[in-house]
């Protein structure tokens, strides 16, 4: 009934924290399969893990990049609902129970997600709630998404033919390939709903696993993300999303980017930052009644560039 897909790619993770991952997922009930997607790097450990847990499955990642393991991973599930788990992500015994009860129940919906508690590597805990639950929300789903504000894909289940309709992740994208897959089937009418329950809690970054926020030090790693924006510009026009709250969430985030990187890539952020003056412009800016009155003298990137120096940032 359900497949739980783990990318171990891009970096040489430890044993110990793939068999912690799949440790924890083993007991969840209604398993069908877990599939862990190796590259070079990973694939002697995940063939000891298959091994040594008969219901894992191991599949090569043939092609590079994070889309492109999921979508392999696509392939090989044997489930009807689908999850994506990271490397060093542990969950409780109960983690999915809720969501796949739902789903099994609801035909209608096409995916649902429940809460999510994170905890890093320093033990700091951030917990990302139930901002919207209810179908008729989708948008919500999106204002927030173009704002940068994520649903952790670990939270959400997905019906598999509902992704293979959706052709999966985009491998066009070495990065956010994940974001852009939700934001898409938003505007194709993704079906999604909340589902309440406090067991639903995950626990990250077991001790030897780098992340994923790596992806994104590089510079064109950063054009890669200005280039998904840009496709969301255009599909809020081709799909009549053409609403002020939209247009000023993506400003927002190209802006708030564009203060980010503006000392250390200013070449890429004067990209975002021209970008977000075609999509929403002027924005308006956070700050004492300095800021903002000289943001509506001077304009708000000046404002920033007067008034907010290197190393001090936006509240």
């Amino acid at each position: 009934m359900f497949s739980i897909i783990i990318p171990a790619i891009g970096n040489d993770i430890s044993l110990a924290v793939l068999q912690a991952t799949v440790g924890s997922v083993i007991a969840q009930r209604h398993i069908t399969d877990v599939i862990i997607v190796a590259d070079d790097l990973n694939l002697e450990k995940a063939k000891q893990i298959n091994s040594q847990y008969p219901v894992t499955k191991m599949v090569s990642s043939c092609k590079p990049g994070f889309a492109s393991a999921c979508n392999a991973g696509l392939a090989a599930a044997g489930g009807e609902l689908i999850s994506y788990l990271q490397p060093g992500d542990l969950v409780d015994e109960h983690y999915f129970a809720d969501k796949i009860e739902y789903l099994t129940t609801h035909s209608e919906c096409d995916a649902c997600y429940g809460q999510h508690r994170y905890t890093d590597k320093n033990h700091n805990t951030k917990r990302y709630p139930l901002y919207t639950d209810s179908t008729r929300y989708a948008r919500e789903h999106l204002v927030n998404f173009l704002s940068g504000t994520y649903l952790p894909q670990s939270s959400i289940v997905w019906r598999k033919a509902y992704l293979i309709r959706r052709a999966g992740h985009n491998e066009d994208y070495a990065v956010e390939s994940d974001i852009e897959l939700f934001v898409r089937s938003i505007f194709h009418g993704l079906r999604i709903i909340a589902v309440a329950g406090e067991s639903t809690i995950a626990i990250a970054s077991v001790p030897g696993y780098l992340g994923t926020a790596a992806t994104l030090a590089g510079v064109e790693n950063w054009r890669q993300v200005l280039r998904i924006r840009k496709k969301m510009f255009a599909d809020l026009r081709k799909f009549s999303f053409e609403e002020d709250d939209c247009f000023l969430a993506l400003g927002t985030f190209l802006f708030d980017r564009w203060m980010t990187l503006r000392h250390e890539h200013r070449e890429v952020a004067i990209e975002f930052l021209e970008f977000a003056k075609k999509v929403c412009w002027p924005l308006p800016v956070k700050g004492g009644a300095i800021v903002r009155l000289a943001a509506m003298i001077l304009g708000p990137d000046r404002a920033i560039e007067l008034l907010q120096p290197a190393g001090k940032k936006r509240k």
